[in-house]
């Protein structure tokens, strides 16, 4: 699926398949160590939309804490990094 270049972090979206491009840039500014009132601020939206998009990423990329969420965004960064395409197999 060819998503349109309008977020923030749109060289990223390829790492996440699963998540919307919304959702990928308040991931990747939670792995950047906002808090969601800042990436609210940011974004020119509420707080709780924030913490209802960290809820809907948690669930789709099946984590159960904000540790494991950002290990796993800080796992598909590396990996982009170092070989883009082996995001493929992920």
């Amino acid at each position: 699926m060819i998503r349109p270049d309008d977020g923030d972090f749109s060289l990223f979206y390829p790492i996440f398949p699963e998540l919307s491009n919304k959702e990928i840039d308040t991931a990747m500014w939670l792995y950047l160590r906002f808090l969601p009132k800042n990436i609210a601020t940011l974004r020119g939206i509420r707080t709780d939309s924030v913490q209802k998009q960290l809820g809907s990423i948690m669930e789709k990329l099946q984590v159960h804490s904000k540790v494991e969420l950002e290990a796993v965004i800080a796992r598909r960064v590396l990996i982009f990094a170092l070989c883009p395409g082996a995001l493929v197999k992920i």
